[in-house]
């Protein structure tokens, strides 16, 4: 009897998870999500706590750094939920993600990195993506229930938005997205 209340549960929680998708974020999973993983490399530098890509593709030679430092306190006080927790604190929280195209160079706004910590390093380091008309970086943080995957998305203007999804019961829930301020 047991069993059969606990799987009724997940399967209530996992409809719901469904039903409050956000429709503006499109799943990463969808064969229609238009990017595709590019070759790239990658460096991890420990010391400095500094994720380094680079990549050549159609629209030139591309860099990109996702930068991490440790929680601090401030942290504390600034925000009571994180990315890649479930209801902790991250060890790490994202400082900073750069982006150069050819001889362009971007930095993604605070507030579209606020929140995201512990980069997930060994099975899933960060990745370029590509489409017709835009490039992203796409990295994953946190483990087990706090586990998310961020698309860090540029066109020829730069930075344009990020599509957050999180780990929810086994399957990614709820997106979200945010744009650049106008």
């Amino acid at each position: 009897m047991n069993r059969i209340i606990t799987l009724l549960i997940i399967a209530v929680f996992s409809l719901s998870s469904c039903a409050t998708r956000n429709p503006a974020t499109p799943d990463f999973r969808s064969p229609s999500y238009p990017f595709h993983i590019a070759e790239y490399r990658t460096f991890w530098d420990s010391k400095s706590k500094t994720y380094r890509l680079t990549a050549d593709s159609e629209h030139g030679a591309v860099k990109a750094t996702v930068e991490l430092r440790k929680f601090s306190t401030a942290d504390r006080k600034r925000r009571i939920s994180w990315y890649s927790t479930d209801g902790g604190e991250p060890s790490y929280v994202v400082e900073e993600v750069r982006f150069s195209v050819g001889s362009r160079s971007y930095v993604v706004p605070s507030d579209a990195i606020d929140g995201l910590g512990d980069l997930t390093l060994g099975n899933s380091p960060p990745a370029f993506l590509t489409s017709p008309h835009e490039l992203a970086i796409r990295y994953s943080g946190g483990d087990g229930a706090g586990f998310y995957t961020a698309d860090f998305i540029f066109d020829q203007l730069g930075f344009n938005r990020v599509n957050i999804w999180k780990l929810s019961m086994l399957s990614f829930g709820p997106g979200e997205t945010r744009h650049k301020k106008q």
